[in-house]
């Protein structure tokens, strides 16, 4: 290929990103960005009638509720603070 050839295909190039860029910014488009929640994270603290944390709870001891619809629960982790 001659350097003609090549610096009219780089510069074809070259024109056509800068073509495509000045279309967007006149028209104003903002980039978009999609997103989505897959799963949320719930801290929860039991206590019971003196105040005393409920120990050895269970993921089939509660049920999250989104809407009034029940919704799984994908991760559960027991965590005592206060061990003895």
């Amino acid at each position: 290929m001659s350097r003609r050839v090549r610096a009219s295909l780089v510069s074809l190039g070259l024109s056509v990103t800068a073509g495509t860029l000045t279309a967007a910014q006149q028209l104003n488009r903002q980039p978009t960005f999609n997103s989505g929640v897959q799963v949320i994270r719930i801290d929860v603290s039991v206590i019971d009638g003196k105040r005393e944390p409920v120990r050895g709870l269970q993921q089939s001891d509660f049920t999250v509720l989104e809407d009034g619809t029940p919704r799984p629960i994908r991760s559960f982790q027991a965590v005592d603070w206060m061990s003895t």
